[in-house]
């Protein structure tokens, strides 16, 4: 199934697209986009049915790379992944080595963040993604990841890249002081970028002092 593009339309308004490559070695890179990618849209998007059916098919762990992508949609603002209904598929997904999720802009008018079963909070999806995904080795996301992230014996995540959504969560000091990444290579980190709210460079990680010695740590 190589360049295959199926849409798959619900009801309402709300669209989804899937493409399958398959890539030398007879592995297969999966690109799936929503017209619509909020939580909010529960009985639609949220449980992920393009994602279940390709969980479903033969091929399934010969599937190594996911991209995910979105129209610029949401709700108060906010384009939320919620990651709950993704769990089971990623599971059975045992190859996948690289995970994308869409990552902010400054053309887009909703902030997209990744969240588990709240609104607004990562509340350790993150983490939850990374014990769905043991072989994963590159992750972007558009959310910080909490404390749950390093909570775990050594993974072989090689690529990070990440923005902060709505809180930094300490990601960086975290980081600093885990052992669990060992093969980590390529970090990309964007630090908190609400402009619109009050005083927001003041939520800025990076120029507090406690930031600075953790990308020292890093670095070292």
């Amino acid at each position: 199934m190589s360049g295959c593009r199926k849409p798959l339309r619900t009801t309402r308004r709300t669209s989804f697209h899937v493409r399958v490559e398959q890539q030398p070695g007879s592995t297969y890179r999966v690109q799936y986009h929503t017209d619509w990618a909020s939580d909010w849209d529960r009985d639609e998007h949220r449980a992920f049915p393009i994602l279940k059916f390709l969980a479903g098919l033969d091929f399934a762990p010969k599937i190594t790379s996911l991209m995910l992508t979105s129209e610029d949609e949401g709700v108060n603002g906010t384009q939320s992944w919620e990651v709950e209904h993704m769990l089971g598929a990623l599971t059975a997904i045992t190859g996948l080595q690289a995970l994308a999720f869409p990552l902010n802009t400054p053309q887009r008018h909703h902030g997209i963040i990744v969240t588990h079963n709240d609104s607004y909070d990562e509340n350790g999806a993150l983490g939850l993604i990374l014990g769905a995904c043991p072989q994963l080795r590159s992750l972007t996301a558009p959310s910080a990841p909490g404390p749950h992230f390093f909570e775990r014996g050594t993974h072989g995540l090689e690529v990070l890249n990440l923005q902060s959504g709505y809180d930094t969560q300490q990601f960086i000091k975290n980081l600093a002081t885990s052992t669990c990444f060992p093969a980590l290579q390529s970090l990309t980190f964007q630090d908190y970028h609400q402009t619109y709210m009050e005083n927001y460079k003041g939520k800025w990680y990076l120029i507090s002092d406690a930031g600075v010695v953790a990308v020292r740590a890093v670095g070292e």
